[in-house]
C-alpha cells in the first residue's frame, strides 16, 4: 500500500501518498521528467487535487506525487498537542528521504500546506527545486477568523442532530472553498469530510488540524531570507480569510529569491481554495506549468544517499539556531521524531493537550451522520427547508416565505458581503484566548427559553442568565 510509516519513541504516523505512475508507486516515475510534490487544501485531502492530477498539462509532462497530512485523508497518527507547521515539514522530509525522491518542485494549497512548504524549503533546501504557494495566509490567524472557527469547531464536534452538523459544515465551507459553493460541491465536501474523514467521532483530528492553523507561529524575517529557490505565489483577489495584502508582504520578505524575486499572480474573482473549482484549478495549472518551463530541467534521479538520522539532526540544529536556547531544549530531542521540530510555546502546548483530552471523551457515543451501512444519512442538498441561521451567497440569511419568494422572482446576484476588517492575532491576545476554559460540549449554555418572552425581557437584568432561561 502507498504509505510511509514514521515511527520513533514518542510518535507514530502513517503517511498516505498517491502518484500518477502506472502502478501508483515512486519506482514507476519517468527519470526524464521533473517531479512535483502536491500538498492538498485545508481540511481536505489529496483526492481534492484531482483537477490538477487529471490535467494533461501536468499528468503527461511531470511525475506527480501528493501526500495526505498526518491527520488528513487516509493518513493516520496518534493525537498530539505538539503539532505545528514545522512538524508537517519534518514529516515531508522523512517521506522524501525514505522514498528516495529527487529534488522536487512543490505546489501547496491554503494555510497549513503553504506554511509546511515554506518551512520545508527553509530546513531542507537541497530537496526543494521551487515553491508554488496558493492563497498566502497571514503570519498569524486573523482575529475574526479565529473567533469564527472556534464556534464552528465547537458546533462541528459536538452536534446534537444532523441539522446542527450540516449548519456547521456549510459555514465552514465559506472558509474552505469560498462563499459561492454550488450544491453538488457542497454535497461532495459534506459527504467526504463531515460524514467520513472528520465526523464527530473523529473530533480529535478536527481539533488538532484546526489548532495547527489557528495557533501557528510565524517565521522570522531571517528565515524568509534563507529561502533561495524560485517562488511563485497565486492568490484570489476575493479571498476574505486570506487578504491579498499578506501575499504582497510575503513577496517583500522573500528578498533572496533568485531572479527578480517572488512572482505574484492574482486570480480575478477567485475566493477560497484554488483547487476545488475546476475553472480556478485550470488557471492555476496553466500558470504553474509556464513557471516550471522557465526552470532548469531536473531529472527524477534520487539524491545522493545520506544518513537520515544525521540529516534530520542537522535540520533540527538549524531550527534551534533561530530560537533562543534558553526557551527551547532542541539538543535533548530525538531528530527522528517529527514532533521534535514543534516550536509551540509551553502554554499553548499545555492548553491544546487539555483540549485533546476533553475531545477524546465519549467518542463511541458521538453523533454519527452515517447509516449502519456506512453511507451518509442524506445529502446536504436534500434538506427540505433551510434553517434561518444559514446564509445565502450574499452573506444574509432569510427565513420562510422570504426565501421561497426570492427563488420565484430571482434578482441579479450581488457581490457577497465581505468579512469585517481584521488584523492578525497578536501573541498576547492568542494566549489570552487559550487561557479561557477548555472548549467542550458544556462550554456553551444550551438552555431553552420557557414562558412568556415579555416576562423574560422585563425581568431584572441583574439575574443570572441561567435563571432567566429556566423561568416558567
Amino acid at each position: 500500500m502507498p504509505y510511509v510509516d514514521l515511527h520513533s519513541d514518542d510518535d507514530y504516523a502513517s503517511i498516505f501518498y498517491t502518484t500518477n505512475s502506472p502502478f501508483g508507486n515512486v519506482s514507476g516515475f519517468d527519470k526524464d521528467k521533473a517531479t512535483v510534490i502536491m500538498l492538498h487544501p485545508f481540511f481536505l485531502d489529496s483526492t481534492w487535487l484531482e483537477n490538477q492530477f487529471g490535467d494533461p498539462r501536468l499528468h503527461q509532462n511531470y511525475n506527480l506525487i501528493a501526500f495526505d497530512l498526518r491527520i488528513c485523508g487516509r493518513s493516520s497518527a496518534r493525537p498530539t498537542a505538539r503539532h505545528d507547521g514545522w512538524v508537517d515539514a519534518a514529516d515531508l522530509a522523512l517521506c522524501h528521504m525514505k522514498l528516495q525522491l529527487p529534488k522536487c518542485h512543490i505546489i501547496a494549497h491554503d494555510s497549513v500546506s503553504v506554511n509546511s512548504a515554506m518551512r520545508f524549503a527553509f530546513l531542507f533546501p537541497e530537496m526543494c527545486a521551487s515553491l508554488t504557494l496558493c492563497n498566502i495566509p497571514p503570519p498569524s490567524e486573523l482575529s475574526r477568523v479565529f473567533g469564527a472557527w472556534e464556534e464552528i469547531i465547537e458546533q462541528w464536534c459536538f452536534p446534537t442532530d444532523l441539522d446542527t452538523l450540516e449548519i456547521a459544515g456549510k459555514e465552514s465551507m465559506r472558509f474552505m472553498v469560498g462563499t459561492e459553493c454550488e450544491a453538488d460541491l457542497l454535497d461532495e465536501v459534506s459527504n467526504s469530510s463531515l460524514a467520513n474523514e472528520l465526523s464527530p467521532c473523529k473530533r480529535q483530528r478536527v481539533l488538532e488540524l484546526s489548532n495547527v492553523s489557528l495557533h501557528r507561529q510565524s517565521m522570522t524575517n531571517e528565515m524568509y531570507r534563507e529561502i533561495r529557490v524560485p517562488v511563485l505565489m497565486m492568490h484570489g483577489d476575493r479571498n476574505d480569510t486570506c487578504p491579498i495584502k499578506y501575499a504582497e508582504e510575503l513577496r517583500a520578505r522573500l528578498s533572496n529569491v533568485p531572479g527578480d524575486g517572488a512572482i505574484l499572480y492574482t486570480l480575478k474573482g477567485a475566493a477560497g481554495s484554488l483547487s476545488t473549482f475546476q475553472g480556478n484549478a485550470s488557471i492555476v495549472v496553466q500558470v504553474f506549468t509556464k513557471f516550471l518551463k522557465q526552470q532548469p530541467l531536473i531529472p527524477s534521479v534520487p539524491l545522493p544517499d545520506i544518513d537520515i538520522h544525521q540529516r534530520m539532526a542537522e535540520a533540527l540544529q538549524r531550527l534551534a539556531d533561530f530560537y533562543d536556547a534558553k526557551d527551547w531544549t532542541f539538543s535533548s530531542r530525538d531528530p527522528m521524531s517529527s514532533l521534535s521540530f514543534c516550536v509551540l510555546p509551553q502554554e499553548v502546548f499545555q492548553k491544546q493537550e487539555q483540549q485533546l483530552k476533553a475531545y477524546g471523551k465519549d467518542l463511541a457515543s458521538a453523533f454519527s451522520p452515517l447509516r449502519p451501512n456506512g453511507r451518509p444519512i442524506r445529502k446536504f442538498s436534500d434538506r427540505k427547508d433551510e434553517h434561518w441561521f444559514s446564509s445565502n451567497k450574499d452573506g444574509l440569511s432569510y427565513a420562510g416565505t422570504l426565501a421561497h419568494s426570492s427563488k420565484q422572482n430571482p434578482e441579479p446576484a450581488e457581490k457577497p458581503l465581505p468579512f469585517p476588517h481584521s488584523e492578525p492575532m497578536t501573541e498576547m491576545v492568542q494566549h489570552g484566548r487559550l487561557r479561557r476554559g477548555t472548549i467542550g460540549p458544556n462550554s456553551v449554555e444550551k438552555g431553552v427559553i420557557k414562558g412568556s418572552m415579555a416576562k423574560v425581557v422585563s425581568s431584572n437584568s441583574s439575574n443570572p442568565i441561567g435563571r432567566l432561561l429556566n423561568q416558567k
